[in-house]
């Protein structure tokens, strides 16, 4: 299942924002085009649907559109596959003094049949067949989905609710990955940044161990010197330890994966995670990939992610400014983020035709998309 639309409004600089993304999806824009934070969003909206707090911490009065001025916000998903089409909708709305804030409705739709609605505290629900369920109270500041059991006949809420909990999103800083070489605990998802990054990988050791051979394989190839890695015990602790080997007869050498640097510690990230959800029919968003990175680095690596889409993975939104990797991803239908006169992003589809003969990154480079 892929996501299918986004319907964003009065949310930063998205103002009656439709978006449509394809199964591989690049995003191209100027800095400042809402590229990162159609991913917050997403991240934020992960974070409600898990019940992680309440509203207001999550969707903070500094997401409500400057310009606007209004206290009302709409925010939609929408996702399908071959079974059929879910259609997720949350309104909220905002106290004038925007101390705090409440959900007007939040409803999940099932090929247009309610599953979940819920309005002034109250929530109604509706089985897979269709037929009326229980009747909840719930709080007016989160998600009443959370708060749903499983159960033979919610399987369509529950489904729905377990996929957008596994889109991930990977915005990865060198600095970052570091800030916890050591893990005490295993972590199911990467958190923004990377910065635990070795307890994430921990998991993955664990669920997906045939993986690691394909991880240790790949990163053999693409970074000089690289023989494995291992997360070797150090007392309450595991510490993530490559191994590099410095010419073809040197002697092996064992590194902390602090002691790498920064391209290094962001392709070992960036292959984990491929490796990580390959097969799961996962979504994956990737902001900017390419940063700290070489051309010859990061072409193999969108490679095996394009080849994997229909194949392992879901759906690939890619947001980069990156000159290579805009001309990597341009024969995938890219789009344009471009600020219109109002301020608000609109969505340019990418020019088919090229009569010039110029790259993608160059007609980027040169303003086409200006009258």
């Amino acid at each position: 299942m892929r996501i299918t639309r986004l319907f964003i409004d009065n949310y930063k600089c998205f103002v009656g924002f439709d978006f449509k993304p394809q199964a591989i999806q690049p995003i191209f824009g100027l800095n400042g085009t809402g590229k990162s934070t159609l991913f917050d969003f997403l991240r934020s909206l992960q974070a409600f649907l898990r019940g992680d707090g309440p509203l207001s911490l999550i969707f903070s009065p500094r997401h409500l559109t400057r310009w606007e001025g209004r206290l009302d916000q709409t925010l939609i998903l929408e996702a399908g596959s071959s079974k059929g089409t879910y259609q997720y909708e949350l309104k909220i709305d905002w106290e004038p003094n925007l101390e705090k804030c409440r959900v007007r409705s939040e409803t999940l739709m099932w090929e247009g049949r309610t599953l979940y609605l819920s309005t002034q505290g109250t929530a109604n629900l509706h089985r897979d067949d269709g037929s009326r369920g229980p009747q909840l109270l719930v709080d007016w500041t989160r998600s009443g989905l959370h708060l749903i059991n499983p159960r033979s006949d919610n399987t369509l809420l529950t489904t729905f609710r377990g996929w957008v909990n596994d889109i991930q999103i990977v915005k990865l800083f060198p600095d970052s990955t570091t800030q916890e070489a050591y893990s005490s605990q295993e972590a199911e998802h990467l958190a923004e940044g990377g910065g635990n990054f070795v307890d994430w990988l921990r998991h993955i050791s664990q669920v997906r161990l045939a993986s690691m051979g394909d991880l240790v394989r790949d990163l053999r190839d693409s970074i000089d010197g690289f023989e494995t890695l291992a997360l070797i015990p150090q007392g309450n602790f595991k510490a993530l330890v490559v191994t590099m080997r410095q010419g073809s007869r040197g002697e092996p050498i064992n590194y902390g994966f602090e002691e790498l640097s920064d391209g290094q510690r962001l392709l070992v990230a960036l292959y984990a995670v491929y490796h990580g959800l390959r097969g799961t029919n996962a979504v994956l968003c990737l902001d900017e990939p390419a940063n700290y990175l070489a051309i010859s680095e990061i072409q193999p690596y969108l490679l095996l992610l394009r080849d994997a889409v229909g194949d392992g993975l879901a759906q690939l939104l890619v947001a980069t400014h990156n000159p290579e990797a805009i001309n990597d991803l341009a024969p995938d239908h890219p789009v344009l983020f471009s600020r219109g006169d109002d301020g608000a992003i609109q969505i340019l589809p990418f020019p088919e035709t090229n009569p010039d003969g110029l790259s993608a990154a160059e007609l980027i480079a040169r303003g086409w998309e200006q009258p």
